[in-house]
């Protein structure tokens, strides 16, 4: 082997541990980006989360509007059922009464 062959054997070798330095450099930094990247969005969702929760909290002001509400909805139930009811009695009283005989014009 010659002087010249061993040195570019060396400096392939130099390449080749410079490659392999920089992919596991690499590596080391993508997976440490990686860590942060998910520290980032459990942090990012947690947040949102807590934000969420805290705008659609119902406080007693929201329980006591839902509740009536929720009254006004069973009064007007029970005011349909009363009116269908009457009308049904009213429409059976004009059935009973006696049919009117009709006019023939000639």
């Amino acid at each position: 082997m010659t002087y010249t062959e061993f040195k570019g054997m060396q400096k392939q070798a130099n390449f080749f541990q410079w490659l392999t330095r920089g992919v596991a450099g690499l590596s080391e930094v993508g997976a440490s980006a990686a860590v942060m990247l998910l520290a980032a969005g459990a942090g990012i969702g947690g947040a949102g989360g807590w934000m969420a929760a805290k705008l659609n909290a119902k406080d007693k002001q929201d329980i006591d509007t839902i509740q009536k509400e929720y009254e006004n909805e069973r009064l007007k139930a029970d005011l349909g059922y009363l009116s269908a009811k009457t009308n049904q009695e009213l429409q059976s009283a004009y059935n009973k009464q006696a049919p009117k005989p009709a006019r023939v014009i000639a």
